[in-house]
């Protein structure tokens, strides 16, 4: 298959470097050089070593200030983390960042129970980052920085890895790749097959969402606890699933906006011709 692959560590689940994917065109992205990830926070001392290897330079975090502060990135030598949330406040289904784990998966119950369509959910998330100005500016800065810093390590010739996460490594993540992606060529139905393979690596169900919780939700839904998890597992799979009809969603909203999704990039992320060029040149061989 024609998709990144998986590095692996003892922390993160779904590290993933895009070398090797094939464009279009017949060139491929470089090796050890556009990394994929979920949140940092819990890499062991042996992952520190294996980035630190590959020369990483820089790691996006796009998570919101409130999951950056529950889940700090852990600090690795040479490295510069960069704070570019792609949505400020909390979000349905992508952030993390509710405080009161237990309230947060009582009102999701009872969301079920009111008919929530999880599934349409997640594609309205993702339609905003096309329509959201806040998410448009994050991605912005996030492909002019790697741009810049790409440049810049390549003058002075240096060996140097970028790295971009959320929580996850699904939503924004996903569709940080997919931009990266589309700019270089890559088929379309192999930005699709590299952006589901989350639902490979991060996939937990119910219980393991529900963490530590197991004991309270059994403590609160006495004799329902079972009925209960059973109702809500189809709309629990579609929040964590990675699935190709997330994507599209997006990539139909830029066509409604701006004709195209490549219109999109290059006006509503304000992301020039020039620079695309370039970006291909950095990171193709």
């Amino acid at each position: 298959m024609n998709v990144s692959r998986k590095i692996e560590l003892d922390g993160p689940k779904n590290l993933r470097d895009l070398g090797g994917m094939r464009t279009k065109s017949g060139k491929k992205v470089r090796d050890g050089v556009l990394l994929r990830s979920d949140s940092l926070h819990a890499l062991s001392d042996r992952d520190v070593e294996i980035l630190v290897s590959m020369g990483l330079r820089c790691a996006y975090d796009l998570r919101n200030d409130v999951e950056q502060k529950r889940a700090t990135d852990r600090e690795i030598p040479g490295c510069l983390i960069i704070s570019d949330p792609v949505f400020p406040e909390k979000m349905e289904g992508v952030t993390h960042d509710e405080e009161d784990q237990f309230g947060q998966y009582i009102r999701f119950v009872e969301q079920v129970r009111n008919n929530l369509d999880a599934e349409e959910l997640m594609k309205e998330d993702y339609r905003t980052f096309v329509t959201s100005e806040h998410s448009r500016n994050s991605f912005h800065f996030f492909l002019t920085d790697l741009l810049r810093r790409a440049r810049e390590a390549q003058q002075k010739g240096e060996k140097a890895a970028f790295l971009w996460h959320c929580a996850a490594g699904k939503d924004r993540t996903g569709f940080a790749a997919a931009l990266l992606e589309f700019n270089f060529g890559v088929p379309k139905e192999d930005i699709l097959d590299d952006y589901v393979l989350t639902s490979r690596y991060v996939n937990p169900g119910i219980r393991e969402l529900a963490g530590g919780l197991g004991q309270q939700m059994k403590e609160y839904y006495g004799d329902r606890y079972e009925e209960t998890v059973r109702m809500v597992e189809g709309s629990v799979k579609a929040l964590v699933d990675a699935r190709a009809a997330y994507l599209e969603a997006s990539w139909e909203k830029a066509e409604e906006m701006y004709g195209s999704f490549s219109s999109f990039i290059t006006e509503g992320l304000a992301f020039s011709q020039a620079d695309q060029e370039e970006m291909r040149r950095l990171f193709l061989e």
